[in-house]
């Protein structure tokens, strides 16, 4: 559904009293079944993320429920993986670099602090992976 037909549709609705149920009750006659279903839907969305339906963020809300609807999880993981790879490819020249410094200032136990937290963190993380793979 576009969002200009569900921005109309939605704005006669907001006169309703009784809030979501009651528009959609409104709404149900003007609406195809495709339109009435994806605005139930986004109804419930709305509901879950503690929003309330106005007239000022109807498209921002449409706009935010549709791209969270058509995510597509295999595109998502791939994002997410080459974020990681990044992440993880950024790790080394930062140790490097850290070890550069604690040379030139080898009495201070800010390093060790460092290096420890960065231990205990690198744990975490292959103890929360621990079983991919297996």
């Amino acid at each position: 559904m576009s969002t200009a037909r569900l921005n109309t549709i939605i704005l006669n609705a907001l006169g309703t009293k009784g809030g979501f149920e009651e528009a959609l009750k409104y709404m149900s006659e003007s609406l195809t079944p495709n339109e009435y279903m994806d605005t139930k839907e986004f109804f419930k969305w709305l509901r879950l993320h503690n929003q309330s339906l106005s007239h000022s963020n109807i498209v921002s809300q449409w706009s935010a429920f549709y791209a969270e609807k058509t995510r597509n999880p295999n595109e998502e993981y791939q994002k997410t993986l080459n974020e990681v790879k990044a992440l993880l490819k950024a790790i080394p020249p930062k140790i490097k670099a850290h070890a550069e410094s604690q040379k030139k200032d080898k009495k201070n136990w800010g390093y060790v602090g460092d290096m420890n937290a960065l231990k205990a963190s690198l744990e975490e993380i292959l103890i929360s992976i621990k079983n991919y793979g297996e």
